[in-house]
């Protein structure tokens, strides 16, 4: 699945097929490192509830990947090629079903 079909998927799944106002939101923003910033504010959702182990994955100074969750939203900060990869991590922990108390970790 291409990563944007993935996170629009979620997004779809999430509001029940209702496009409504909610209360949480989608932002992708740039870094001045180089790199890219994800940040899925997650109250109101499905995952609202769901923990995590922070992921932090360093490649080479352009080729990075840092994940990690506060109380309302997941963040995931890349270097300037990985975008793909964040949108991926993202929707393959959001598919990880429910926590059920078990933390889960972000696989990139």
């Amino acid at each position: 699945m291409l990563p944007f079909a993935g996170l629009q998927d979620w997004y779809l799944r999430d509001s029940d097929g209702e496009l409504q106002p909610t209360s949480y939101d989608i932002q992708i923003d740039t870094l001045d490192e180089p790199g890219w910033r994800l940040e899925i504010v997650l109250d109101g959702t499905d995952l609202a509830e769901r923990d995590l182990r922070e992921l932090a994955i360093e490649r080479t100074q352009s080729d990075w990947i840092h994940a990690w969750r506060d109380e309302h939203a997941l963040h995931i900060d890349c270097g300037p090629l990985n975008l793909t990869e964040a949108i991926k991590t993202f929707t393959a922990w959001a598919e990880t079903g429910p926590s059920g108390g078990a933390e889960h970790r972000l696989a990139a």
